[in-house]
């Protein structure tokens, strides 16, 4: 899939700050499909929130870690 496809899915998922449910469920399932091991955590429950963040990790071999760091929620 081209990635400006998979771009436009993602910004059509409705996430208003604090209900950014769909989006940690539908960023977790492409994580997972890809390898990812997948977690979230209890943020969202101790700030009001629907959904933690979501933290995934790709098992590499040598080489940099590499972090990407990114909000789920969209005005």
């Amino acid at each position: 899939m081209k990635i400006l496809d998979e771009f436009m899915k993602l910004v059509g998922i409705s996430s208003p700050t604090g209900d950014e449910r769909r989006m940690a469920d539908t960023l977790k399932q492409k994580l997972f499909e890809i390898g990812c091991e997948v977690q979230e955590d209890d943020a969202g429950r101790a700030l009001g929130g629907t959904a933690g963040n979501v933290i995934a990790r790709l098992k590499g071999e040598g080489g940099r870690p590499v972090l990407l760091s990114a909000h789920m929620d969209r005005v």
